[in-house]
């Protein structure tokens, strides 16, 4: 079961284990990227931020939806970290029932707008949220679990 869902270029950081780890009721992290799957020093560090009483996990974005989808899972409450948008899409085209995302931190790019203080889209990124939008999918912008949530659909055509 998909507890949580977040895109934060950083994955898993301060603002994530001191606001969020502690707002929302989850049984395991996992990291869904491909990088993070191949690198075991990233893993271990970040394995240290996550509570002694939750599981860790890193996965490619296949081997994410791999375990999502297995019904095996189902009792475990994923709080689950995603780097960008490229890699959502392709987990949300292989996961059904990812109904919401929760926009945390997208880094400035070339040719990226500033939608709030932490998220900066391209044009690429804007019509990817569109079709996230046309999957009927709730997006939030907040990058601490008590910030006013920012619905930022409004504002894509700008």
């Amino acid at each position: 079961m998909i507890s949580f869902v977040r895109i934060d270029h950083r994955l898993l950081h301060g603002q994530i284990v001191y606001s969020w780890l502690k707002t929302i009721d989850f049984q395991a992290v996992l990291i869904c990227n491909d990088a993070v799957a191949e690198d075991q020093t990233r893993q271990r560090l970040m394995q240290l931020s996550v509570p002694d009483n939750k599981k860790f996990l890193a996965r490619g974005i296949t081997a994410t939806a791999a375990i999502l989808n297995n019904p095996k899972n189902q009792p475990v409450k994923f709080f689950i970290i995603l780097e960008n948008l490229q890699d959502t899409a392709a987990l949300v085209a292989q996961v059904p029932g990812i109904d919401s995302l929760n926009l945390g931190s997208i880094k400035k790019s070339e040719g990226a707008v500033k939608m709030s203080n932490s998220v900066f889209l391209t044009p690429e990124d804007k019509a990817l949220l569109l079709d996230f939008h046309r999957q009927q999918i709730k997006l939030d912008v907040r990058q601490l679990a008590n910030d006013e949530p920012i619905d930022i659909y409004p504002r894509l055509s700008r």
